[in-house]
């Protein structure tokens, strides 16, 4: 019997193929350390095959969308993992307000509003919303 390698499974641990499939056993019985180990600890998507987040889609898209119409776009985005995004909404909208002091924030706060009620719509009905992980969203 050979001593654990890094790469190697758990005892236990189940390894999956893309797309969910199940490993074939190795030759000794056990799956082959050539595949990675998928760490799913909430869950693999039935469809895809892939892991789940630990972050709920209708929490992200809910604050997204409300906290839009409080003039506060980008947090469920944050919530969500995609910090490019929130911060870009959130800051965009933030440095809006002064700039309505020469005139250019009339065009920049709607628009920054409007964007983030809209990606909260986008993001309670899209069936592939990810985490900043790269991990599906429940």
């Amino acid at each position: 019997m050979s001593q654990w390698q890094p790469g190697d499974p758990e005892p236990g641990e189940q390894r999956y193929l893309p797309y969910g499939q199940p490993m074939p056993p190795g030759p000794n019985g056990q799956p082959p350390a050539a595949y990675p180990v998928v760490h799913a600890p909430y869950g693999i998507d039935p469809i895809s095959g892939l892991p789940l987040s630990d972050k709920s889609k209708v929490v992200a898209g809910v604050l997204q969308l409300v906290l839009s119409l409080f003039s506060l776009p980008g947090i469920g985005r944050l919530y969500a993992g995609n910090v490019g995004i929130g911060l870009t909404q959130l800051l965009g909208t933030l440095i809006s307000l002064p700039l309505m002091c020469a005139f250019i924030g009339f065009a920049t706060f709607p628009a920054f509003i409007l964007w983030g009620i809209v990606d909260g719509i986008v993001m309670l009905a899209s069936a592939t919303l990810r985490d900043g992980n790269g991990r599906i969203v429940r």
